[in-house]
């Protein structure tokens, strides 16, 4: 019967999963009726060029986005690097006058 029903609406749904997760916009797990059926209006009938040409200029613009959002990345992780590297010197050039502090009072301790 439901599929009687898909193929009136001029639905093709032959991975229904895959069509749930259309459907369930919110990412609840589940799929209200107006949800259902909204959906089911908005899915219906072939996908035309300019639905299939907006999917491509889509998914151009995230991979771009995602592209400069990992270059950013690894700018701020060198600058990182570098920042710790700088951090751990003066540690240790701080810990050298330190013990050469020890050294020259008598205190030093191996």
């Amino acid at each position: 019967a439901v599929k009687a029903y898909f193929e009136s609406m001029d639905l093709d749904v032959w991975d229904a999963w895959s069509f749930f997760k259309l459907l369930d916009l919110d990412q609840r797990g589940d799929v209200e009726i107006e949800a259902f059926l909204m959906g089911c209006l908005r899915l219906r009938g072939q996908a035309r060029s300019i639905d299939l040409c907006k999917l491509i200029h889509d998914q151009a613009w995230l991979l771009k986005q995602q592209s400069q959002f990992h270059v950013n990345c690894e700018k701020e992780f060198k600058k990182l690097r570098s920042e710790i590297r700088t951090m751990a010197g003066h540690a240790s050039a701080s810990a050298n006058i330190l013990r050469h502090s020890e050294e020259v009072n008598g205190t030093y301790m191996q």
